[in-house]
């Protein structure tokens, strides 16, 4: 904290300055405000996507410069919502689970891509669970 003395030779009327940042129409914002929730979820989504793992090449990726990359990869700062979105499309997420972790955290496949099976009966829906898991087995072991 910086002090300002408004008498030099009386010092007991000693008022302390503190100076913010400003930001769009007079919001100040704190240093010291991190934003972890949003650095581990940004990291984990740039894992399972491969995405560069220099902060030189993740900024290219992500379309802003290393420090930007670097601040969003620490939590020091969070993106635009413009920044955020577009992030999140690369990446293939939903913005909300991004900034706040609410909400699926990747977006919900096309209904042409699902199969209503809610009006089956328990048994048969229970069957065609155990029909679904053993095609992902095999292609698992396939793959392998």
């Amino acid at each position: 904290m910086r002090m300002i003395y408004t008498n030099s030779e009386n010092y007991a009327s000693v008022k302390p300055i503190f100076r913010l940042p400003k930001v769009n129409k007079g919001m100040t914002i704190l240093d010291f405000m991190k934003h972890a929730d949003f650095a581990v979820r940004l990291q984990h989504a740039c894992r399972e996507t491969q995405a560069p793992d220099t902060m030189v090449a993740l900024g290219r990726y992500l379309g802003v410069s290393t420090t930007m990359a670097w601040n969003y990869w620490t939590g020091e700062k969070l993106p635009s919502m413009e920044k955020a979105i577009e992030i999140s499309i690369k990446l293939g997420i939903c913005v909300e689970w991004l900034l706040t972790g609410r909400g699926p955290q990747r977006p919900l496949k096309p209904a042409d891509q699902m199969i209503d099976v809610s009006d089956l009966p328990a048994e048969a829906r229970a069957g065609l669970q155990q029909l679904v898991d053993s095609i992902k087995t095999s292609e698992k072991h396939q793959a392998a």
